[in-house]
C-alpha cells in the first residue's frame, strides 16, 4: 500500500468516527417520551402507605420521579383552591373506622374535569400519577398517612 492509499484510508477512518460522533451528538439531544400509559409501579393504596409508613426514606427514594398505577377505592373528590380536581383512595369499599386513616390524594389537571364527573365515593379504580410527596397531618384526633400524586389519569 502506497503513501496515497494510506492517507485516504485515514481520511475514511476519520470520516466513519466522525460521522458516529456525530450521530451519538444528535440522538442525544432527543429525548424519547414515554409511552402516555408507561408506569414504573402497580401499587395498591395499602402497598404503598405501608412502605411509607415502614420506612418514609427509602420509600421516597424508591417512588422519587417515578410514575405509579394505584389502585384503591374512592373516598372522596373535589377540586382544591386552584382549581385541580382530586380524588381520594383507601384500600377497602366503606367509611374509614379508625381515628388513624392511611390513603393517597391523586391531583389530576384542570382538563380531566369532564372525566371525573362519573367518579362515585365507593368505586374501586386504577389511577395513573406521578410521585409528590408523602406526608402525615394531624386533624383534631384523627391522623392521617398521606401519599400525593399529580399529573393523575386513568389508564
Amino acid at each position: 500500500m502506497n503513501q496515497l492509499e494510506r492517507g485516504k484510508m485515514k481520511a475514511r477512518v476519520f470520516l466513519c468516527i466522525g460521522s458516529v460522533c456525530i450521530l451519538m451528538m444528535v440522538a442525544g439531544c432527543f429525548q424519547v417520551n414515554p409511552l402516555p400509559n408507561a408506569v414504573d409501579y402497580n401499587v395498591t393504596v395499602d402497598e404503598i402507605v405501608s412502605e411509607f409508613h415502614e420506612d418514609e426514606f427509602a420509600a421516597t427514594a424508591k417512588y422519587d420521579n417515578k410514575t405509579i398505577a394505584i389502585s384503591g377505592y374512592v373516598t372522596n373528590k373535589d377540586i382544591s383552591d386552584s382549581g385541580k380536581p382530586w380524588v381520594g383512595l383507601k384500600e377497602g369499599p366503606g367509611e374509614f373506622d379508625s381515628l388513624v386513616r392511611y390513603g393517597v390524594i391523586c391531583s389530576f389537571p384542570r382538563s380531566s374535569l369532564s372525566e371525573l364527573v362519573s367518579v362515585q365515593k365507593g368505586d374501586h379504580l386504577t389511577i395513573i400519577g406521578e410521585f409528590e410527596r408523602y406526608g402525615v397531618s394531624v386533624a383534631v384526633i384523627i391522623v392521617q398517612y398521606i401519599v400525593k400524586l399529580e399529573n393523575c389519569r386513568f389508564p
